[in-house]
């Protein structure tokens, strides 16, 4: 029997701190690329990491620092690292949470129960990326 939605958010509730720091960096999505079709026949997860210069302005001109100072970004990495460590933890623990942490609170769009693409075992896997331009992160919607 599944846990209530009221037991989850008693139970989980006190992570929401570190899945808020993911919330416009992470997604639930099938892969671009064709050949990677092919190798993984499954939806996935993407996590677009901070990044501490916008080398995109101009290819002359130096890079503009995206964080105030690097003690900024330092602690900005370490939160998305620690929340990626805390959610891969809680899914080997209980995927029912898991899959509560990511919907409720990173507002990852997993799908619904019923649909095709909904899937029963998500594992914790992560695809990476260094994007050099925060600001041009993927719509994650």
């Amino acid at each position: 029997m599944a846990p209530s939605s009221l037991a989850l958010k008693r139970r989980w509730d006190f992570l929401k701190p570190w899945c808020q720091v993911l919330q416009r960096r992470i997604s639930y999505v099938w892969p671009l690329r064709e050949e990677e079709v092919w190798v993984i026949q499954r939806r996935r997860l993407e996590v677009y990491l901070p990044t501490r210069h916008d080398v995109t302005e101009s290819f002359w001109e130096a890079p503009q620092s995206l964080y105030c100072n690097d003690q900024d970004f330092q602690s900005c990495f370490q939160k998305v690292r620690e929340a990626l460590a805390i959610l891969a933890a809680v899914a080997h623990v209980d995927q029912v949470g898991w899959r509560y942490l990511l919907a409720e609170h990173c507002d990852v769009d997993l799908g619904i129960e019923g649909q095709e693409v909904f899937e029963e075992d998500l594992p914790a896997e992560f695809v990476l990326y260094f994007l050099q331009d925060e600001k041009n992160i993927p719509s994650l919607s």
